[in-house]
Parts: structure tokens; sequence; C-alpha cells
């Protein structure tokens, strides 16, 4: 049994994402010692045409110690049958279901990780690092950005973090990328031009109240 919903146009085999789907069955014979005397298996591709979604069926054979000719098979472990009720005393998962790209992380040596819905995660790519031979030559263009120019040299690529790189934040959002020392001045520059502005405004002001006075 799969998940439907991993099966490739579900409805067009007239199963829905909700189901389980079938994808073998077969019947067991036993003796009245408990011997495994006949295994049949009938796959469901044989009569029905199917796909997992992004892959190929897998018909799985199944072994109980004797094949479908009822043949010992080399596994040389036969089932056998008591006469008691079956319970299910383990379950053991071999693979890992379709999984989706929910989301994506940067790690602190630039490597993208790919996170699944499925729980599994996965290398996708890496940001690197670029070194100049002398940073005196690169120009700035605003923004905390730089341009080579032809001083500095051929960039050399790197790992984040190596050979004197620096390291990447991932998630990570630079709250301000001005100098606010800077933009202390620039406001108390500009505050004590328009305090001078307002003087020489109110001096004028004075001196033509003056003027019509004595008219």
């Amino acid at each position: 049994m799969t998940d439907a919903g991993e099966i490739a146009d579900p409805s067009a085999i007239g199963y829905t994402d909700e189901y389980a789907f079938s994808i073998a069955s077969g019947s067991l014979t036993f003796n009245t010692d408990g011997e495994l005397t006949g295994f049949t298996q009938n796959n469901t591709s044989l009569v029905t045409s199917w796909n997992y979604e992004g892959a190929a069926a897998q018909d799985i054979s199944f072994d109980f110690g004797l094949d479908t000719a009822n043949n010992p098979t080399s596994s040389g472990s036969q089932l056998t049958q008591l006469a008691s009720a079956s319970t299910v005393t383990s379950i053991d998962q071999d693979g890992f279901a379709v999984g989706h790209l929910s989301s994506l992380t940067v790690q602190d040596d630039g490597t993208i990780v790919g996170l699944y819905d499925n729980g599994q995660d996965q290398n996708m790519g890496r940001v690197t690092v670029a070194t100049f031979d002398t940073q005196d030559g690169m120009e700035r263009v605003g923004g905390n950005l730089f341009r080579a120019q032809r001083i500095p040299g051929e960039p050399s690529f790197g790992v984040a973090g190596q050979g004197g790189r620096g390291d990447v934040f991932g998630s990570n959002l630079e709250a301000a990328n001005v100098d606010i020392e800077e933009e202390f001045i620039n406001m108390i520059t500009a505050q004590r031009s328009y305090q001078a502005n307002s003087r020489v405004l109110s001096s004028t002001n004075e001196l033509l109240r003056e003027l019509v006075n004595l008219i």
C-alpha cells in the first residue's frame, strides 16, 4: 500500500488523495502444521498503468520463503503461521515520501539548504565570497555596495569564513547602512542654518516695520 496522494493523477485510476493505493495484492496458503505451501502475488501495474509523482512506478517482490511457483527462495527463511491472532510488532520504513520545497536557509559558509515538507533537507548551492588584492581600488557605489575597478585585480572566490573572507548571515536584515556620527553632524548643521536664516528674516522684518513707522 502507498499514499494515493503520491500517485501521479490518482483520479485517472479511480483513487483520491485521502485514500491508500494498493500497488500489489496476493494470498498465502498454509497447511495444518502452519507451514507455507503456496504464495501468489498480483502487481497492480500489470492491470492498471500508474506512476509516482515525479518518479516511475516500482513493483515490489515479496519474499515469504516461497516464490510464485511455490519453490523455496534463496533466503532460506520460510514464513509460518500459528493458531493465534495476528498482531503487528514493528513497522520499518525504507525511503521517504514525495517532498515539496517549503523553505530555504543560508548557512554561515554560504551553503543554501532546501527544506522539504517530508522532513528532508538538501544542499542546493553555495554563495561564494570574493576577495581582492587591494581594497583601495574598490569604488563605492552606495548602499554598502562596491564595484571592482582595474586597480584591485581579479577577484578570488572561495568559501565564506575561510582565507580571510567574511561570513554569510542568512535570514538577517541590516538595520542601518549609514554613518550615524555623520548624520548627526548634518542634522546639527541644518538646524544651525535654519536658525541663522530665521534671524535674518526677523531682522529684515524689524527694519521694514521701522521704515513704515517713519513714513
